[in-house]
């Protein structure tokens, strides 16, 4: 069988399964299904071709509260004949309202769809996150042998394995310990490994506020001097 048509099968059985899911109130095993069968692959692609204009934060917003539309739909006994068909239309209706107070200067409210507590739109957050995290993380290690001097990688490396790990966050003086490095050198190091990380992945057109708030650095780059020792 050809490759493109299992595949183009597979996410239709998936999208059956995440139907079936949600008609038994599972929203975690409808999200599943959303993300197994590639169609929250092909929907976060679609909304960027067609709503380009929308930060990435906005779109991912828009898709969910749809994921929770179809919830809240299929629960009640609704009959949805095409699942993607149904999320595409709903998440396009979200980004044109989200335009048009935009374009209109009215002061619709950017976090409404941040602040909605359905389960479904909850689990596909959660879900869209750790899959943005595990890419951020994998993009950044290849970037890795990019930034330079073998003391800047081993500051970058411990501060990835920490974030892999599940960490929230991971101090200087906790790095130092396990580099045995001083936390100045440390601070330094960090420093100019976040500035040289960025600037490659610009370079290589990575979304960088997406990558970055999926794995919560939000570090101040501070521009050290290129020609200093990096020890």
């Amino acid at each position: 069988m050809d490759e493109g048509k299992e595949d183009e099968e597979a996410g239709q059985l998936e999208s059956r399964k995440a139907v079936e899911a949600a008609r038994r109130g599972d929203a975690q095993g409808m999200v599943s299904g959303f993300f197994a069968g590639g169609l929250a692959d092909w929907l976060s692609w679609r909304m960027s071709v067609l709503y380009p204009k929308l930060p990435a934060q906005d779109r991912e917003d828009c898709v969910a509260e749809a994921v929770g539309d179809a919830y809240k739909a299929l629960v009640s006994g609704r009959r949805i004949s095409t699942l993607p068909a149904y999320l595409m239309k709903a998440a396009s209706n979200n980004a044109v309202d989200m335009l048009r107070d935009r374009a209109g200067e009215r002061s619709a409210d950017v976090d409404t769809f941040s602040n909605v507590r359905d389960p479904a739109v909850e689990a596909i957050r959660e879900q869209a996150r750790l899959r943005l995290r595990k890419q951020a993380l994998v993009k950044a290690r290849e970037l890795l042998p990019l930034i330079g001097m073998d003391n800047i990688c081993k500051v970058m490396a411990t501060i990835f394995d920490a974030i892999e790990a599940g960490m929230e966050e991971i101090a200087d003086s906790e790095i130092a310990d396990a580099l045995g490095m001083n936390e100045e050198t440390v601070r330094r190091l960090k420093s100019r490994g976040f500035e040289r990380l960025r600037r490659h992945a610009r370079e290589k057109g990575y979304d960088l506020e997406k990558y970055e708030r999926a794995i919560g650095i939000t570090e101040t780059v501070e521009m050290d001097d290129e020609g200093e020792s990096d020890e």
